[in-house]
């Protein structure tokens, strides 16, 4: 998964979501949709996807991170523009 972090170009991603999920930090992070904007709300996708990355970092600390279990619960995320095979 990859956010758009091209100097310059506008983002979408709900700042206050990220500064408020950051410092959790636990596993049990993606469980929690309510940090995310409403799912109408033009930021949701970048959110979802920033958010996705922030908690795959932690996860990887501690184990194997697969995007499957990201992709099963927050379907919306499985476009070929989001998820890039490695």
């Amino acid at each position: 998964m990859s956010a758009d972090t091209t100097p310059g170009t506008p983002s979408l991603i709900d700042e206050a979501a990220r500064r408020r999920f950051e410092p959790l930090g636990a596993p049990a992070n993606r469980t929690h949709p309510t940090l995310l904007p409403p799912e109408d709300d033009p930021a949701y996708l970048a959110t979802l996807e920033e958010l996705v990355v922030i908690d795959m970092e932690f996860q990887s600390k501690t184990a194997v991170v697969r995007a499957e279990s990201y992709l099963s619960l927050f379907p919306s995320l499985n476009q070929p523009h989001i998820v890039r095979p490695c």
